[in-house]
C-alpha cells in the first residue's frame, strides 16, 4: 500500500519490497570529506541486538512412531522433508576488542538470543502400504526458541567504520512435534510425538560496525549456524505407556542483526602523531567520512467491513453457499531500518538493511485468523563512482532474506488481509538476490538523470497449500511456490528550481514463469510503472512545504493455463482478456511549519479498475476505491533527532460482482472456472496510529 511518511528515511522501511530495481537511485553529490572523529576499538563493551533468522531441518530415516495400533506411523523409513523455519530473534552480546598496527582489530564476543523460529508442514502420510487405508492428517512443528555462540572476532577499520568476521562455537534449543489425527472411520488413537534437544555446532559471520558517540556503537551483522544432523528421539504423549520414535534431523541457521553496544574500559585512540608512527611504510588510506541513520515506526491499524477478506470466500458443502460475514481485523507492525554511507573525493558506499515484526488478526466468523511473526530482512549495499566527469556509474546487490513466515498453520492463513487496507498482507517468501547496474548523468545542478537495469532471481519457498484453494474433498498439503525471476528497467529524472523540486520516475518490469511444485501455471504480462512527486517549499513564514505524488500501473496480458478453454494443455497459452488490473494513485500532503515543529493534513486516493493478480504479494487483490485523509506531525529537538507521528482515517468502495448465472467465476490461478457468488458492494473503513523516531549521526 502507498503511504505518506512523515519522515524522509521512514520511506526506507515501509514495506519490504523483495524487488532490487523498482527504485531509482538518488544522485550522490560530490563534497570534500571532512576528517573522521578519532575512535580506538580497544576496550570491552555490552549491548544488545535484534532480528531475524531462518533456516532448514532435513529430517530422514525415521524409525518407531508406533501409533495405537501398533503400526508404524511412516512405514519403511518414508520421511525425507525438508522443513524451513523463521522468525524473529533479539538477546545480548558482550566481548573485548584491541585494535593494533593502527586499524587492525581482533576481539573475542558472545551473543545470547531468545529466539521464536518456526514452522509447520501438513503431511499426509499413508502408514497402511499393503491394505490401503484412508491418510493420517499429521502436523510436523519446529522450532528454535534460543540460539548462542562464543566467537573470535578479527576487522579492519577505515576511517573508524569497522569491518569484521567471526567465528567460533555455538548451542541452540529446538522442540519438534508431529500431531497425528487419525480419521474417526480407521479406529486409531491420536498420537501426539514430542522432542526437544540442546545441540552444539559452529557459527561464521561477518558484519560493520560504527561508532556514533565516544562510547556507542551500532552494527549490522550477518551469521551462519551449523549444527549437523543429530538422531532425535521422541515419545508420544497421548499413550501409556510413551511410544517411541526416532529421527534424524540436520539443521542450519541464517540470521541477520542490528546491535548497538556500550564500550567501557576504553584506551584512548592514538595522536595523529603517534598514528603517523605506527603506519610508516603503510599507503594512506583514502578519507571517507561515515555517517549512520535509524529508523523505526510503530503503527497500528484496525478495519472493519460488510465483508472480510477475501470478499469472495465460500462456505462449501451439500450446497455451497458465500460467507457474508461482516469483516473486521487488525494489525500492529513494528518496522527498523539502518544505513551507513562513507564518502570520499572518488566514492560513496551506501548499506542499508530493514526488518520489522507483525502482529496480525482477522476477527471475520469463518475467516478468524491470527500470525505474529518477524517479516523478511531486506539488505542493499551501492557503490557509486564519483570520479568521471559528468557521469556516476553505479552496481548495487539487494537481497530478500527470508526471515518471515512464508507458510502459515491452521486458521494463521486468515490473518493474510487485503493489501489496501493493511501494510503487511503476506508475511514471507524465499531467497531473492537482485543485482544492479546503471549510472547518473548530472547534466546540472538543477537537473540529473538515472538509469539503471537489475535481474531479481527470486527463490523457492513453502507455502502451506497452492495459491489457489483446491476443492472442497481435496486433501491440501504443503506447496513449494518459484515465483518467476524479473528483469526491470528503470529511468528518472530530477529538477529543482527556486523552491520547487520535482522527479519523474519510469519503471518497465518482465517477470518469469511463476510454478508449483515445479508444474508452470503463470507467467504474468509486462508491467508499466509511471510515478512522479513534486515539493514547493513556500516562502512565506510559517506557510511550510507542499508535497504531491501520483502514480499509474499498468500490466499486459498474462499467460496461464486455460483449462476450461483448451482442453486440459500443458502449456502456457496468452489470456483471452486482460485479468490484471490498472491502479491509479495520488496522493497529497502539506507540512506548516513552526521552527522545530511541522504539523499538516495529508489524504490520498487510490482507484483498482478491477480485480487483479499481485505477483509481488502473490494475492488477489479486488476492484475498488480507496480514500485515506489525516494528520502528520514532525518534531526535530536537535539536528540528529526527529519524532513524527500520523492519524489516518482509511475507507474503501469495491463495486458489486454480478457472477454467473452457474455460481462460477474464472479464475486465472486455477485455470478454469471456480465456484463463485454474485457479491454486492463491499464497504471497509479503518484507522491507522503511527509513532515514529528518526535519528543520524
Amino acid at each position: 500500500m502507498q503511504r505518506i511518511f512523515a519522515a524522509a528515511f521512514v520511506t526506507m522501511v515501509a514495506g519490504a519490497s523483495a524487488w532490487s530495481a523498482d527504485a531509482p537511485r538518488k544522485m550522490p553529490v560530490k563534497v570534500a570529506p571532512t576528517p573522521a572523529p578519532v575512535f580506538s576499538w580497544t576496550g570491552c563493551y555490552a549491548g544488545g541486538h535484534i532480528g531475524g533468522g531462518w533456516g532448514t531441518r532435513d529430517l530422514s530415516n525415521p524409525a518407531g512412531f508406533a501409533l495405537s495400533d501398533g503400526t508404524p506411523l511412516f512405514g519403511g523409513g518414508t520421511l525425507s522433508l525438508n522443513q524451513s523455519a523463521s522468525g524473529f530473534l533479539g538477546g545480548a552480546q558482550s566481548g573485548c576488542k584491541y585494535q593494533f598496527a593502527t586499524r587492525w582489530v581482533i576481539g573475542v564476543d558472545a551473543e545470547f538470543s531468545a529466539a521464536h523460529l518456526v514452522g509447520d508442514a501438513h503431511l499426509i502420510p499413508d502408514p497402511f502400504a499393503i491394505n490401503p487405508f484412508p491418510a493420517f492428517e499429521t502436523n510436523l512443528h519446529v522450532e528454535t526458541d534460543w540460539v548462542a555462540s562464543a566467537a573470535a572476532v578479527l576487522g579492519y577499520s577505515v576511517n573508524g567504520l569497522l569491518l569484521y568476521a567471526k567465528g567460533g562455537p555455538a548451542w541452540t534449543h529446538n522442540k519438534y512435534e508431529f500431531l497425528v489425527t487419525p480419521p474417526s472411520t480407521s479406529g486409531v488413537a491420536s498420537a501426539d510425538f514430542r522432542e526437544q534437544e540442546t545441540r552444539a555446532g559452529w557459527v561464521i559471520g561477518a558484519g560493520v560496525e560504527y561508532p556514533f558517540a565516544k562510547n556507542f556503537s551500532t552494527k549490522i551483522e550477518y551469521d551462519y549456524f551449523n549444527f549437523g544432523t543429530k538422531a532425535a528421539p521422541f515419545l508420544d504423549q497421548l499413550s501409556s505407556p510413551p511410544s517411541p520414535g526416532v529421527a534424524g534431523i540436520k539443521e542450519s541457521i541464517h540470521a541477520v542483526k542490528f546491535g548497538l553496544n556500550y564500550y567501557f574500559w576504553n584506551v584512548p585512540a592514538p595522536t595523529p602523531a603517534a598514528s603517523a608512527d605506527l603506519s610508516a611504510g603503510l599507503p594512506a588510506p583514502a578519507p571517507i567520512t561515515w555517517s549512520e541513520t535509524f529508523s523505526s515506526e510503530a503503527r497500528y491499524f484496525s478495519w472493519r467491513s460488510t465483508r472480510g477478506f477475501p470478499t469472495n470466500s465460500v462456505v462449501f458443502g451439500p450446497v455451497s453457499t458465500p460467507l457474508t460475514s461482516r469483516g473486521g481485523g487488525s494489525e500492529f507492525y513494528l518496522p527498523f531500518a539502518a544505513q551507513v554511507v562513507g564518502q570520499s573525493d572518488n566514492f560513496k558506499i551506501e548499506m542499508l538493511a530493514r526488518g520489522g515484526w507483525v502482529w496480525a488478526r482477522q476477527n471475520t466468523a469463518g475467516l478468524t485468523g491470527e500470525v505474529a511473526t518477524a517479516t523478511d530482512t531486506v539488505t542493499s549495499s551501492t557503490i557509486t563512482y564519483l570520479g568521471l566527469p559528468g557521469i556516476q556509474p553505479f552496481v548495487s546487490l539487494d537481497l530478500n532474506l527470508p526471515t518471515g513466515l512464508a507458510a502459515l498453520p491452521g486458521n494463521a492463513v486468515n490473518a493474510r488481509m487485503d493489501p489496501d487496507l493493511v501494510d503487511v498482507a503476506t508475511f514471507g517468501e524465499g531467497l531473492n538476490v537482485g543485482p544492479t547496474l546503471g549510472f547518473n548523468l548530472p547534466f546540472s545542478n538543477s537537473f540529473i538523470m538515472t538509469m539503471s537495469a537489475g535481474y531479481t532471481n527470486r527463490g523457492t519457498f513453502t507455502r502451506e497449500a497452492p495459491l489457489t484453494p483446491p476443492a472442497a474433498d481435496v486433501a491440501i498439503e504443503p506447496t513449494k511456490i518459484k515465483p518467476g525471476n524479473v528483469f526491470t528497467a528503470t529511468s528518472s529524472v530530477g529538477y529543482q528550481v527556486g523552491q520547487f523540486t520535482g522527479k519523474l520516475t519510469g519503471t518497465v518490469s518482465q517477470e518469469g514463469t511463476t510454478s508449483e511444485d515445479n508444474v508452470a501455471f503463470l507467467r504474468s504480462g509486462t508491467r508499466y510503472l509511471l510515478s512522479g512527486t513534486g515539493t514547493y517549499s513556500w516562502p512565506q513564514e510559517h506557510v511550510g512545504a507542499t508535497t504531491l505524488t501520483a502514480s499509474a500501473a499498468h500490466s499486459n496480458r498474462n499467460e496461464v493455463l486455460f483449462q476450461w478453454l483448451m482442453g486440459w494443455p500443458t502449456s502456457l497459452v496468452t489470456e483471452p482478456f486482460n485479468t490484471n488490473s490498472n491502479v491509479y494513485q495520488v496522493s497529497v500532503q502539506h507540512l506548516f511549519n513552526f521552527g522545530q515543529v511541522n504539523v499538516g493534513p495529508t489524504g490520498s486516493f487510490l482507484f483498482r479498475d478491477h480485480n487483479g493478480y499481485d505477483s509481488t504479494t502473490l494475492q488477489f487483490v479486488p476492484a475498488k476505491e480507496r480514500w485515506s485523509s489525516g494528520v502528520l506531525t514532525q518534531y526535530a529537538p536537535n539536528n540528529t533527532v526527529t519524532f513524527n507521528g500520523r492519524i489516518e482515517h482509511v475507507w474503501t468502495r469495491e463495486n458489486d460482482v454480478p457472477g454467473l448465472t452457474s455460481n462460477e467465476m474464472f479464475s486465472v490461478l486455477a485455470g478454469s472456472t471456480v465456484t463463485a457468488f454474485p457479491i454486492p458492494v463491499v464497504s471497509s473503513d479503518g484507522w491507522q496510529f503511527v509513532v515514529g523516531v528518526n535519528a543520524k549521526f
